[in-house]
């Protein structure tokens, strides 16, 4: 069975919701099937309610959770690896409050961001749909007038009708091809063209390289203190990162592991991470505190993230209502110039 690669965020809320339940129940010396089938009880997406379900009855059965988690995966594979460590080693309360705050910390970083840009999103969203309207609508027939009377339509009149239409045109195209890049391997395609896109504008580019870095850093560091070894570890983390630029990378690491190499020959030799992150590494392996060293690369990288984002919120709001007011006044004067000018031609 394979976990599905797309989440949404309900699912992820319940995940979360259902890991720190499961974790103070635990905590507090439940039996594990009364851990599993108390935290069942506030969950209401379906298919993660159906998979804990049938993980409940597994355990109770006699089957280990951490194999009941593998043959229902309603979590990433990290959990399974984490809760894998925490029976072994008998610290399964802690495997199950680190698997929560890893999974918190990636849900909280998607929020707060889309947060911050749903406003001036909106606010250029309207502002373009209101303009592409009255473009395509309003324009044309004044065109017409100018037409009927042998004259041509002011050139910011002709401009607007033209960007109308274009973006009418576009939009038209866009609708009809998603349906055609979300069937097989044209999905990994138009992600290859997003991924593109958001690296060549250079504040996106290191707003999403600091979450990336902070996000795949703190989880193989709680992956390595755990216990789980680093060949497990490299690739639980891999499958968490699976869909971003920097997922793909950790297969060469793991294979480079495989191979006999360091942990910190591996990451080199991937070629795409920080330099910072690959001098810590190196040094947190050569003193034995790899996982410390991880955790201090994730808050650095955190850090800046925070930074960024706060700079491109203070800068997005500002920038959208400038936008909005520059595309309102082209498609004023493409109206008002007109009608101020067939005055004189009637």
């Amino acid at each position: 069975m394979n976990r599905p690669r797309f989440e949404g965020t309900r699912r992820q809320r319940e995940q979360i919701t259902v890991l720190h339940s499961m974790t103070a129940l635990a905590d507090a010396g439940f039996p594990l099937v009364e851990v599993i089938s108390e935290s069942l009880k506030s969950v209401t997406h379906p298919g993660l309610k159906t998979g804990l379900t049938n993980i409940c009855n597994a355990v109770n059965a006699g089957r280990r959770f951490s194999d009941a988690l593998a043959d229902y995966p309603v979590f990433p594979g990290v959990v399974t690896g984490l809760v894998r460590a925490g029976e072994a080693s008998g610290t399964l309360n802690r495997a199950l409050g680190d698997a929560a705050g890893l999974l918190e910390t990636r849900f909280q970083r998607k929020q707060e961001i889309a947060a911050a840009l749903t406003y001036p999103l909106l606010i250029v969203f309207l502002t373009a749909l209101a303009a592409i309207f009255l473009a395509i609508t309003v324009i044309p027939r004044i065109t017409d007038l100018y037409t009927a009377s042998g004259h041509p339509a002011p050139l910011v009149t002709r401009i607007i009708l033209w960007c109308g239409r274009g973006l009418l045109l576009a939009c038209a195209a866009a609708l009809a091809t998603v349906p055609v890049f979300l069937t097989g391997n044209r999905t990994r395609y138009l992600q290859m063209i997003l991924e593109k896109t958001v690296h060549s504008i250079p504040v996106f580019a290191r707003l999403l390289d600091a979450w990336l870095t902070g996000l795949w850093a703190r989880t193989l560091s709680v992956l390595l203190s755990n216990g789980i070894p680093a060949t497990d570890a490299v690739r639980l983390t891999g499958e968490l990162m699976a869909g971003t630029p920097v997922g793909r990378h950790f297969k060469t690491v793991e294979s480079q592991i495989r191979e006999g190499q360091s942990i910190p020959v591996a990451f080199a030799a991937a070629g795409e991470f920080p330099d910072l992150a690959l001098r810590l590494i190196q040094a947190g392996d050569r003193a034995g505190t790899l996982a410390g060293s991880l955790e201090k690369v994730a808050g650095i990288h955190d850090l800046e993230y925070r930074v960024l984002s706060r700079k491109l919120v203070v800068l997005a709001e500002p920038l959208a209502v400038i936008f909005a007011g520059l595309l309102v006044l082209l498609v004023a004067l493409g109206v008002m110039l007109p009608m101020a000018d067939l005055g004189g031609l009637f």
